[in-house]
C-alpha cells in the first residue's frame, strides 16, 4: 500500500479519526496501539507498520490537525473582510483546534515525548504562519515574517497553557497584539 493509494488514505484517516475520538472521550492517556486498533477496527500490526509507536501516531495526529488548522487560517485570511477580522477569526480557529484536541494530546504523553511533538509542531506552524503573513503583506521579508509568526504563535500558546483571561478577551488581545507585530515587522 503506497502513500498515494486511496486505501492507504482511508486507513490513515480511520486511524487518525480513532485518535481524535480517544482524545474527545478523554481516553488517550490510557490508550496504546491496541486500543487505537480496536477503535478503528484494524489489526494492531498494520498500525505499527504504518505509524510505528504510540508517540508516532500522536505526532501524525498533531500534524494532521495542524494542517487542518493552517488550511482554515489561510482561507480565513484570504477571504476576511478586513485584516483585523481575518486575524480574529484565525485565532478563534486556533483555539478551537489546539485547545480541544492538540493540547490534551501533547499533555497526555510523557513529558519528553510531548516536548518533541510540540517542537515538531512548532516548526510546521512557524513555516506556514510565516507564509500566511507574507500572503497578508507580500512585501514582508521572509526572516521578518518568521520572527513575527514566532512571536504570535508563542503568545497564543501561552494563553492556552496558562489562561489568564476568558477566551473571547484573549482572542481580542491576541488580535490587537498580532496587528501591532505585523505593523512593526512591516516598517
Amino acid at each position: 500500500m503506497s502513500a498515494e493509494d486511496p486505501m492507504h488514505d482511508e486507513f490513515r484517516g480511520a486511524v487518525l479519526a480513532a485518535v481524535g475520538e480517544l482524545i474527545a472521550d478523554r481516553c488517550w492517556s490510557q490508550a496504546d496501539v491496541t486500543v487505537v486498533a480496536a477503535r478503528c477496527g484494524v489489526d494492531k500490526q498494520k498500525i505499527f507498520d504504518a505509524f510505528g509507536t504510540r508517540s508516532m501516531i500522536a505526532a501524525a495526529y498533531i500534524h494532521y490537525r495542524l494542517d487542518y488548522l493552517l488550511v482554515e487560517i489561510e482561507a480565513v485570511v484570504e477571504c476576511g473582510p478586513t485584516l483585523a477580522d481575518s486575524v480574529r477569526t484565525a485565532f478563534e480557529c486556533f483555539f478551537d483546534v489546539v485547545d480541544e484536541t492538540l493540547l490534551p494530546l501533547a499533555l497526555a504523553d510523557r513529558r519528553e515525548q510531548s516536548l518533541l511533538l510540540l517542537r515538531a509542531a512548532n516548526e510546521q506552524i512557524l513555516a506556514r504562519l510565516a507564509g500566511v503573513l507574507r500572503m497578508i503583506e507580500p512585501t514582508l521579508d521572509p526572516v521578518e515574517a518568521r520572527l513575527a509568526a514566532g512571536s504570535v504563535a508563542r503568545v497564543a500558546l501561552a494563553y492556552l497553557v496558562a489562561p489568564e483571561l476568558p477566551r473571547p478577551r484573549a482572542v481580542e488581545q491576541l488580535t490587537a497584539l498580532s496587528l501591532t507585530i505585523l505593523d512593526g515587522a512591516h516598517r
